[in-house]
């Protein structure tokens, strides 16, 4: 589950840990070696009460395809003109595409909150723990539905999910006592 809370970002946090694992298992030269320094080491995570939602390897490189295909669907924008909006769209398009492949989208349009219930039951977590993410499922993803009706500009899906993840991250960061550390 917390594989998929705030996808873009985590997605940019994989494919800079894929690409710092490939460049190390490479001989490198200097100037990888230089590039290898630049990048961002991939954060340490105690998962806590929660073993069960770290993701695997199998996991991380499928984010990690996903990401880059939505990177190549969607490039960023040219550096010469770029916005504060321009990000923030691309970032939307990035997630909404990264969303769709893996079918977070039902019919009409909207998220499948239950898709996101069954990946907690599906799990395995302790039946006490798997009871409070589910609580915590149900309450953020009423948060996110009522922010949408009650939102005095049209709000798209990614922004509703962008709320359901950021409430269930906190929930399951707190619930599962997670740490992430350097």
């Amino acid at each position: 589950m917390i594989a998929n809370m705030n996808l873009y970002a985590l997605a940019i946090i994989l494919l800079l840990a894929h690409l710092c694992d490939a460049q190390s298992t490479e001989k490198l030269d200097k100037s990888k070696l230089k590039q290898q320094q630049q990048l961002p080491q991939r954060p340490k995570i105690d998962w806590g009460k929660c073993p069960q939602l770290e993701p695997s390897e199998k996991d991380i490189k499928s984010k990690s395809n996903i990401l880059q295909r939505c990177l190549k669907e969607n490039p960023p924008p040219n550096q010469d003109s770029i916005t504060p909006e321009l990000i923030i769209g691309h970032q939307k398009n990035v997630t909404e595409c990264a969303l769709k492949i893996e079918n977070w989208f039902d019919k009409k349009g909207d998220y499948k909150f239950e898709k996101a219930e069954k990946e907690i039951k599906n799990k395995k977590l302790s039946s006490e723990m798997q009871k409070a993410l589910v609580g915590s499922h149900q309450d953020c993803a009423e948060v996110s539905k009522t922010q949408k009706k009650q939102s005095k500009t049209p709000m798209d899906v990614v922004e509703q999910v962008q709320i359901y993840q950021g409430c269930m991250d906190a929930h399951i960061t707190q619930h599962c006592q997670i740490k992430i550390g350097a």
